[in-house]
């Protein structure tokens, strides 16, 4: 009778490794299909509590650009926010600057 319970105490404590298997293939495979959404879905939560001015955030944005290329986006920003607009989204479709960078400086400039 007694190996019979230590039996059962061992199977529950498979089931249970099961169990986690489960969720941890299923978070894995979450954060695969997902992971970039959620990753911006981050960062653009940490830009909009970081940066509140366009300026701060186009240095921010534009880290790796030439001095020249930020004074003209700044440029636009404050001239003339159609170019401002399209060249933000240009810098986005070409990858240049984060989704997260993209959405922000679009609501702040416009």
């Amino acid at each position: 009778m007694r190996a019979n319970k230590h039996t059962e105490a061992g199977q529950g404590l498979v089931e249970y490794a099961l169990i986690l298997v489960l969720v941890a293939v299923a978070a894995i495979i979450a954060m695969s299909t997902m992971g970039g959404r959620i990753q911006a879905t981050f960062e653009y939560i940490l830009i909009s509590t970081e940066y509140t001015s366009l300026d701060a955030l186009i240095d921010h944005c534009m880290e790796g650009a030439s001095n020249g290329e930020i004074n003209s986006l700044k440029n636009h920003a404050e001239n003339n926010p159609t170019a401002f607009e399209n060249r933000v989204n240009e810098l986005g479709d070409n990858e240049t600057i984060s989704s997260a960078c993209r959405a922000r400086m679009l609501e702040l400039g416009l």
